[in-house]
This record gives C-alpha cells, sequence and structure tokens, in this order.
C-alpha cells in the first residue's frame, strides 16, 4: 500500500494530483509535496484545499457544539494559504489559482483551496 511519502507511481507520470484536505494531517509535509513534485509531468497540475480551523471552530460555537468546537482534529500543522503557497513556490510551483470556499448556509470560508502549476524543467 501506497502513503502520500511513498507514491506508487512512476517519476514524471501523472498529469494531476488531487490533495483535498490532507497536507495537514503530515508529520512530515516537505516530503509528501516531494512526491508530489515526482510523479507530476511537466507543466501538470496540483489541487489541494486546506480547512479554515479558526472558521471552523467559530461555526461549531454558533451551532452551540462547543465540545466539537474545542475537539483536537489530529492536524500536525495549522496551515494558511500564505505559507502553503509560499512553500509551493519554493518546491517550483507556479499558484494559478487560491480561493476561500464558502457553505451556501455559512459566508465564511470553512476550506481555502489552491491551484499550482509544475514547471517545465525537471
Amino acid at each position: 500500500m501506497a502513503t502520500a511519502y511513498e507514491l506508487s507511481f512512476k517519476d514524471i507520470s501523472v498529469d494531476c494530483v488531487i490533495f483535498l484536505d490532507f497536507i495537514e494531517h503530515f508529520n512530515d509535509p516537505e516530503k509528501a509535496f516531494h512526491e508530489i513534485r515526482r510523479v507530476l509531468e511537466r507543466d501538470s497540475l496540483l489541487l489541494l484545499s486546506i480547512p479554515n480551523d479558526a472558521t471552523f471552530k467559530l461555526a461549531r460555537i454558533i451551532a452551540l457544539k462547543i465540545r466539537e468546537a474545542f475537539k483536537e482534529r489530529g492536524h500536525a500543522k495549522k496551515w494558511k494559504p500564505e505559507l502553503i503557497e509560499d512553500e509551493l513556490r519554493r518546491r517550483g510551483f507556479t499558484i494559478v489559482a487560491s480561493a476561500d470556499l464558502s457553505f451556501h448556509l455559512w459566508r465564511s470560508s470553512l476550506h481555502h483551496v489552491i491551484a499550482a502549476r509544475k514547471g517545465l524543467e525537471d
């Protein structure tokens, strides 16, 4: 069984990686980013999302789910959009799009989505 630290794909063999709400759980996100970059073809896309922990907490408090609001989520790192974008740029990605996603009944963003393109080099 493969993990995000050791993907079972050949080098430069995948044209898109979709990585939704995972990176915040990894103790070694740099290793996961390295593996994603290794398997992505040149000029291909990485789509990833991260939760907005502060908004989730507030939403749970407003919904009177107080215990749930303060429960540990198992996030090894609390990412903010600018931090993950900087990390991707350091790894040779170009940010194509970056946007908050709001829930239809909740106007604040619960998640942030980023589309990044791997460069032509490698």
